[in-house]
């Protein structure tokens, strides 16, 4: 649904989102709970057929890597 949604979506001039994807689940630091749980990041990587996405797989990020993938992504537009 998500790909379907932004696959045309313009990043820049320049490019388009088309294959060059990457789909970071993000959790909010939980402001309820006492324990105070920081936020979570994980990178969600699926097998692509041509036609829909399968076998979603799970790698935590730190917010350090998030920042660093943002920034990569603005140095290429």
């Amino acid at each position: 649904m998500i790909w379907r949604k932004y696959q045309n979506t313009v990043l820049s001039a320049r490019r388009y989102l088309g294959d060059n994807f990457l789909f970071v689940e993000h959790y909010p630091r939980n402001k309820i709970s006492k324990n105070e749980e920081l936020e979570d990041f994980s990178l969600v990587q699926f097998n692509w057929d041509g036609q829909r996405f399968s076998q979603p797989r799970w790698s935590p990020l730190t917010p350090n890597i998030v920042l660093a993938l943002i920034q990569q992504h603005k140095a290429k537009d």
